[in-house]
């Protein structure tokens, strides 16, 4: 069974990176409310796919030793401290970012604000990865 699981994950990763590019095309294409739909959903299925096929590819670069340490390393204490105090720490230093992009998206109702909130929350993201390596140095 556990070849099996891999055997569909990467096919069902790469299917939703392209069904992401599909509704971004589509979302371009329409020009109609549901655009602002279609941007979102395709963006999310690019996401998703590509961050899942990156993560396939690399898992099956690796030895069953350093897998085995990869699995370790998820449920350690230490680790999982890093990341919940990183979590905290990045919640609280764009919480007001998302707040302001938010409530101006809805305001003013326009395809740019939905890209701005966009860029807001990958800038949410990478600052979760830099709080994760500020804090597992001061652990």
């Amino acid at each position: 069974m556990k070849n099996a699981k891999k055997n569909v994950k990467l096919p069902l990763a790469i299917l939703f990176l392209l069904a992401g590019v599909v509704l971004v095309f589509a979302a371009a294409v329409f020009h109609r409310p549901i655009s602002i739909l279609l941007y979102a959903l395709g963006g999310f299925a690019c996401g998703l796919g590509s961050v899942a096929v990156a993560m396939t590819v690399s898992d099956r670069r690796r030895t069953e030793e350093e897998r085995r340490a990869a699995a370790i390393g998820e449920t350690d204490e230490r680790n999982i401290a890093i990341r919940e105090k990183a979590a905290m720490s990045t919640w609280y230093w764009t919480l007001y970012l998302l707040w302001g992009l938010f409530l101006v998206f809805m305001v003013m109702d326009g395809t740019i604000y939905a890209a701005l909130l966009s860029l807001a929350l990958v800038c949410h993201s990478v600052f979760y990865f830099v709080n994760i390596h500020r804090w597992a140095k001061k652990m």
